[in-house]
Parts: C-alpha cells; structure tokens; sequence
C-alpha cells in the first residue's frame, strides 16, 4: 500500500481557524514552521521513499508505487500559504 504524507511545512491546517487573522498569537502557538523531510525516517524502516513537490511528480510516484510490492511512502510537499488561497477559492 501506499502511505502518502502531505507536508506544508508545519501548522497549515490551522490556518483554517479564526485564530489565523490574530498573527501575533497565531505565529508562536499555532503555524510550528519546520524544514523536516520524512527521508530519514523511512530510511531507517527500509521502506521506498520519494518526495514530490508537484501533481505530474506525485501521479508519477503514485503509479510507480501501486505497481511496487509492500509498503510505498511518497511526501508531498505543498507552500503552506498557496494551498490555503487554493482552498479559499474553491
């Protein structure tokens, strides 16, 4: 199977919440900015890794593997801010 983490660099998912609009508390507490990859950690378990950082590169990686045997790990990586203006304006 295929485990697929979406990583926007920390926090992303509460730029959703009203707390969002109140920077001075949002930044500290809320928006945990990080620059960490999931590399290592499936390294470690021996498991296939890629990262992508764009929808032909991750189809790519997606197909690639569903036609490998075991566990897949694919890391998505999105910019934060663009992910949220794309969800507001759908």
């Amino acid at each position: 199977f295929v485990v697929v983490i979406l990583n926007n660099g920390g926090g992303g998912i509460f730029s959703y919440l009203p707390i969002a609009k109140h920077q001075r508390l949002f930044s500290p507490y809320f928006d945990t900015a990080h620059a960490l990859r999931f590399e290592g950690a499936c390294a470690g378990f021996g498991l296939p890794y890629v990262q992508t950082d764009g929808r032909a590169a991750f189809e790519e990686a997606y197909t690639a593997a569903l036609a490998r045997r075991g566990v897949s790990v694919i890391e998505a990586v999105s910019v934060k801010a663009e992910t949220h203006q794309l969800h507001q304006r759908l």
